[in-house]
């Protein structure tokens, strides 16, 4: 899921808690440790502010398929 442009000059986890509900400051700090957060393609670093025209991508866990019976 790709996100709208954050605010310049934000650490990711501050911007992704100020404006999505899915995770605290705390949550999001997680995700992007465990890769699950993108800056322009590669994986979010928690103490680089983002910048102006930065992309922001989420990857969710997938839910897992269950086999029909």
């Amino acid at each position: 899921m790709f996100l709208p442009p954050p605010p310049v000059n934000r650490l990711p986890a501050d911007y992704l808690a100020a404006s999505y509900k899915r995770f605290d400051k705390k949550g999001w700090l997680q995700a992007i440790t465990a890769g699950k957060v993108l800056v322009n393609g590669t994986p979010a670093e928690p103490d680089i502010p983002l910048k102006e025209h930065d992309c922001v991508a989420f990857l969710p866990e997938e839910k897992p398929v269950s086999a029909a019976s």
